[in-house]
């Protein structure tokens, strides 16, 4: 006759016990994150104004999407020049129209930042000169949100490109 030893299944059990027990604690962190996630998607264009009377110049555009499921307040966006933050979007700078730092994006919703592309062109055309960029690199931005954290964008867009002039006078 077979004795079991109910102490040895006893041990299995419990081990097994603890093993669900860790994975269902990793699912709820995994599922608690996902409920907080931030995603921003950007999108920089740049545009020649003409009023009708008079010309305004190179714009630039950049547009935020809040792709997550949670708000995101942003603090500051930045041309970023090569370990240096060039250019920062302060309120100075952007255009009327344009929404104002620091903002709320609500979650699937947008928002649009508009200033004069000049001082942006001379800070990459300086960068050029002294050799920091090159003119076939990116044009790269950062921004940073209200926890601190800052993100880099590398746009599509090469620095050659987005400094040449959109209307030459």
């Amino acid at each position: 006759m077979m004795h079991i030893n109910w102490t040895a299944i006893s041990a299995i059990g419990s081990i097994l016990a603890s093993i669900a027990t860790f994975l269902a604690v990793i699912v709820a962190l995994f599922q608690a994150n996902l409920l907080r996630r931030k995603s921003i998607k950007l999108l920089l264009n740049k545009f020649y104004e003409f009023d009708g009377v008079s010309e305004i110049g190179d714009q630039i555009s950049i547009l935020l999407v809040n792709n997550g499921n949670c708000s995101i307040k942003i603090e500051e966006i930045c041309f970023y020049v090569e370990n240096k933050f060039a250019f920062f979007f302060g309120n100075d700078e952007l255009r009327s129209q344009s929404c104002k730092l620091p903002i709320i994006i609500d979650s699937n919703n947008s928002v649009k930042f508009i200033a004069s592309a000049s001082n942006i062109y001379k800070i990459y055309k300086n960068a050029i000169e002294h050799k920091e960029v090159r003119e076939r690199d990116f044009v790269k931005i950062y921004i940073t949100d209200d926890t601190g954290y800052r993100k880099i964008y590398n746009t599509k867009i090469t620095i050659k490109d987005f400094i040449k002039p959109m209307h030459e006078k």
